[in-house]
């Protein structure tokens, strides 16, 4: 299977404390990766910095074969979905969509990806709750189809039919091609998707592979 992802001696440090120490890790095509870790351990920083929206402090790798340091290339193909980022507050769903597809060079059916992830509204984003914001995010993912899917907390904020969208969503990303990584502390609904686990502790990274039944 292709590489798609290969982090080797990441460090971070936020103004005079170490978030990571040396995080090393390598993800290959369709693989979903289980991210855990105490609130503070990284996790979102890690997330962040394969995104390209964080610069590491120091270490090497690639993204999707891009070099850590070809920001703009690895933003156009590896999408982080959060409910607190990428949007514009005074505008509503259906123009943040609009506006992200521009930004991409891209078309699609936004209708059809807000209706996938059951999101009915013309309010502006401010109003949203953080459950829907998580749909429009899901729906942005959608419509943006990222080589590398970040998703960080996906089940927070969303009632049963949120979360078991979710999962679907993962299942049909990871079927057209996707590498995705799935930070959360919900194990028990994670690990049942995960094809393995990487527990950040310390700022390393320790990684395991889930038995096939």
């Amino acid at each position: 299977m292709s590489l798609v992802l290969n982090l080797q001696g990441v460090v971070h440090r936020f103004q005079s404390s170490y978030v990571l120490r040396g995080a090393h890790l390598v993800l290959s095509a369709q693989q979903i990766l289980a991210l855990y870790g105490a609130n503070g351990a990284g996790k979102t920083t890690l997330l962040k910095i394969i995104a390209s929206s964080v610069v590491a402090t120091r270490g090497s790798g690639t993204i999707l074969g891009f070099d850590l340091q070809q920001r703009f290339q690895i933003r156009q193909r590896v999408q982080l979905v959060s409910h607190s980022l990428g949007f514009y507050p005074d505008l509503t769903g259906l123009e943040n969509l609009e506006f992200a597809l521009t930004m991409h060079g891209k078309t699609a059916d936004i209708g059809a990806a807000l209706n996938r992830v059951g999101l009915h509204t013309q309010n502006r984003v401010r109003g949203y709750s953080s459950g829907m914001r998580k749909r429009l995010a899901l729906a942005k993912m959608l419509l943006l189809q990222p080589d590398l899917i970040l998703l960080d907390e996906p089940f927070a904020a969303l009632d049963p039919s949120g979360k078991n969208l979710v999962e679907q969503l993962i299942f049909e990303q990871q079927n057209r091609g996707a590498t995705i990584i799935v930070a959360s502390h919900e194990p028990e609904r994670t690990n049942q998707i995960a094809t393995s686990i990487a527990t950040l502790e310390h700022g390393l990274l320790h990684i395991s592979e889930i038995p096939k039944p």
